[in-house]
């Protein structure tokens, strides 16, 4: 090495330019380090359910519904007053059927579309007000999502129809108990 040539020579140390290094290397590192890296993990898919007997209840104990009652009855009465017994023989068989229905409803976990329909219950908003995915029945036949968590939201599905305390003791009594079969229902239940 002469002195006109510093870091010329075979035990000179070989040198770089820095930035012609490092920024390559730099690239290198992180397509490895994103490579190995693991996906997110997926959402999780949270269900929210409402026992569909405890809606039947509500609604069948609400202010709203027995107006309709005390309607029925006085058509009814009225047609009877007026001799006309076919008006109300037809007011009591429609009373009638739809008491069949409500103890399908709430003894049997019947579909309850018409309460909720008929009460104009929002349940995509309470779904997304409770920040669930779906609102279903807990007796609706098709199944939950694989590794769904779910969230009982019954009370908040049924809190339009103002429930007594009373209401609100029967439905916190059937959460644990299956509905029973329709054929075990008894004829005139």
């Amino acid at each position: 090495m002469g002195i006109a040539d510093p870091g010329i020579g075979p035990e000179a140390p070989m040198r770089f330019p820095r930035s012609r290094f490092l920024a390559p290397a730099a690239l290198l590192l992180a397509g490895c380090a994103s490579a190995g890296d693991p996906p997110p993990p997926p959402p999780e898919t949270v269900v929210g359910l409402y026992d569909s007997r405890a809606v039947a209840v509500a609604f069948a104990n609400s202010e709203g519904f027995q107006a309709v009652v005390a309607g029925w009855r006085a058509e009814a009465e009225e047609a009877k007053r007026a001799g006309d017994e076919a008006a109300a023989a037809a007011v009591e068989a429609k009373a009638r059927a739809r008491q069949d229905l409500f103890h399908r409803q709430a003894f049997c976990g019947a579909p309850v579309e018409d309460i909720l329909a008929e009460a104009s219950i929002d349940l995509a908003g309470i779904a997304r007000a409770a920040g669930v995915q779906r609102l279903v029945s807990r007796w609706a036949p098709d199944p939950l999502p694989a590794g769904a968590r779910t969230v009982d939201l019954t009370r908040e599905v049924i809190a339009p129809f103002r429930p007594s305390e009373k209401v609100l003791r029967i439905v916190e009594d059937m959460r644990d108990k299956p509905p029973i079969p329709e054929s075990e229902l008894p004829p005139d239940a």
